[in-house]
């Protein structure tokens, strides 16, 4: 066991996270203040979020927020495209946060004929991201189901490391409601804490996620990035047949220096199907 993943643990336990997180992001500003005032000063038409709101989706580096999320729309639109033509669709980033990827979108798919929609528990990030992130159709949604839209809204659906943030119980009820606001045929991109991310567990943790279980870090706010769940294999497979869903693709992470280093799952709504999940409010996962 190394000593950061011990200094961790008794954070965690001992309900000190959140404060262990506000220092972070105080020591991370600092050191990236002169990189980010070169990004500003480069691109003075850019909008962009307050540092916090990046800092919690991703990282406080202004740079890597526009180019690595430009880089990861492309990358999420081509893996989608090998599944569904990415023409004359209804797109909805499912955890849009302060629009890192979905921003880029209607840019990507000019054109196309597409429809691009945000969605986000964070009124904040919702509120930024309605007042400068153009073509985009923002709603805000609550920790929980339902989202705001009715059924059969969307041709595809895609959510990047949001998954991973959440508890047991939310992993089977926000299945259901992908599937519920899913057209029959659509497709969802979803990225998990796969077998890549086994090294930082505690010797404990490894042996519920060898078992094919989730696991869930919690102790702090359900959906920040300080709330972390790790979802191996197995158990993806069962909270896909639970939810109604065929699996298309599970693409396993890679090491850091790969394109992605989350695990990529690939579901369709196949038409006739029902899901479990969204009828019970659970599902046996």
């Amino acid at each position: 066991m190394t000593a950061k993943k011990l200094i961790s643990f008794l954070l965690r336990g001992s309900g000190l996270l959140g404060l262990s997180d506000s220092l972070k992001y105080r020591v991370q500003g600092a050191r990236m203040r002169g990189a980010n005032r070169a990004f500003f000063r480069a691109h003075p038409g850019v909008a962009v979020p307050p540092p916090y709101l990046v800092y919690e989706s991703y990282a406080l580096d202004y740079r890597a927020y526009y180019y690595d999320g430009l880089d990861t729309a492309r990358f999420m639109l081509a893996t989608m495209g090998r599944h569904k033509e990415m023409r004359g669709v209804s797109l909805l980033d499912w955890g849009c946060g302060p629009a890192r990827v979905v921003r880029h979108l209607p840019e990507l798919l000019a054109g196309r004929d597409c429809r691009v929609s945000g969605s986000d528990y964070n009124p904040e990030s919702v509120a930024w991201c309605r007042a400068n992130i153009p073509g985009v159709a923002f709603s805000l949604n609550g920790s929980e189901p339902p989202l705001a839209y009715t059924d059969g809204t969307h041709d595809a659906i895609y959510g990047i490391s949001v998954l991973t943030h959440l508890s047991p119980q939310q992993h089977q009820a926000w299945m259901g409601e992908i599937f519920r606001v899913l057209k029959p045929d659509g497709i969802a991109l979803l990225s998990t804490h796969g077998a890549e991310f086994r090294f930082n567990l505690m010797p404990w943790e490894k042996r519920v996620f060898d078992n094919g279980d989730l696991v869930t870090r919690g102790n702090a706010k359900e959906g920040h990035r300080t709330y972390t769940s790790f979802q191996p294999a197995p158990f993806m497979h069962r909270l896909a047949r639970a939810a109604g869903f065929e699996i298309l693709e599970h693409r396993e992470g890679g090491p850091r220096s790969q394109e992605f280093t989350q695990d990529l799952w690939i579901f369709k709504k196949s038409a006739g199907k029902t899901s479990l999940t969204a009828e019970s409010g659970a599902g046996s996962a």
